[in-house]
């Protein structure tokens, strides 16, 4: 079925319904109005606005501290016609990946793609696309402090720390590992110490974006322990800095890191999200590749990624004084 279904894909991106030569108006404003919901819906979700809110403050003034589906106010300026031509750039100007994963023979599959996807209109040059490097570093020395008041019965803390090593450093592999010794699983120093031996959170994890060097840390917390939750999960990160890291610690991490690897080999859409990043990065590396540098990191190379991290952003969302 691959070929008639490139056809119909085809046709649903190139031969879109048209009213006088754009989107039909009430479709536009049907979506307009599903989008608006979904902006809305944001703060129902309390740890992920808190994270959102984290990644606003930490970038803001970059495309990474815009929300993935924009503001409300955003949409004020969308017309039937503005989208109709927006869609034309993207065709017309955006940059084009093809991936397919599947038991074709690659010479077929290249000879349907060309036959079915001759359609898209290009003109001028091809806007590249790449990854936003990290920020200078901010002239304020002290993080900063985020308080938001809400009508919550469960704390919110999270921590944003930025560093210089990303996908396409050497340092990656360490800091992928020292990031999960500290809060990437049962056997983290966040989940094993702060949540469950000092119970001061709800949660505790840390997860890192590897284009943007941006680690985050997400907990919930009781509002009378915000301030020793905080000073325990820096506390722990400067363990790990400090090499104050079990044998256990560190090859759990290590094996739980490599175990999702494996997963994530057989998982088409893992495969297919970790090659768009190579693309990015113009790497020809595989997830094996990553897997088995993952296997070579010591303890000493680990802690001295952590220390590559600095604290930006503190955001609490605090309840409601009675």
């Amino acid at each position: 079925v691959f070929a008639p279904l490139m056809e119909f894909l085809s046709e649903l991106l190139f031969s879109p319904r048209l009213e006088n030569g754009a989107f039909p108006a009430g479709v536009v404003e049907s979506e307009k109005q599903n989008l608006l919901n979904a902006m809305l819906a944001r703060v129902n979700d309390k740890r992920s606005y808190a994270n959102s809110q984290l990644l606003r403050t930490m970038c803001a003034g970059q495309p990474y501290g815009v929300p993935r589906i924009g503001e409300p106010e955003d949409l004020d300026e969308i017309t039937p016609q503005s989208l109709y031509a927006h869609y034309r750039q993207i065709l017309e100007t955006s940059r084009v990946e093809l991936f397919y994963m599947g038991s074709l023979a690659p010479e077929q599959v290249a000879e349907v793609l060309r036959q079915t996807l001759q359609a898209p209109p290009r003109a001028g040059q091809v806007v590249p696309v790449g990854t936003t490097p990290v920020p200078a570093a901010r002239p304020v020395q002290e993080p900063r402090f985020v308080t938001e008041t809400m009508d919550v019965t469960q704390g919110k803390l999270s921590l944003g720390f930025f560093t210089d090593i990303t996908a396409n450093d050497p340092r990656y592999p360490a800091l992928v590992l020292a990031a999960t010794v500290f809060g990437g699983g049962a056997t983290s120093k966040l989940f094993t110490n702060v949540r469950e031996q000092m119970s001061l959170c709800y949660y505790a994890s840390a997860s890192f974006e590897k284009f943007k060097g941006v680690l985050a840390v997400a907990s919930g917390v009781e509002f009378s322990k915000l301030e020793t939750a905080k000073k325990e999960i820096l506390r722990q990160l400067e363990a790990c800095c400090s090499g104050e890291i079990s044998d256990y610690e560190l090859e759990s991490a290590r094996g739980y890191l490599v175990s999702d690897l494996k997963i994530a080999m057989d998982s088409p859409g893992r495969l297919d999200d970790f090659y768009m990043g190579q693309i990015l990065l113009e790497s020809s590396a595989t997830m094996q590749d990553l897997s088995d540098a993952i296997a070579r990191v010591t303890k000493e190379e680990a802690a001295q990624a952590a220390r590559a991290l600095r604290l930006d952003t503190i955001y609490e969302l605090q309840g409601v004084q009675a």
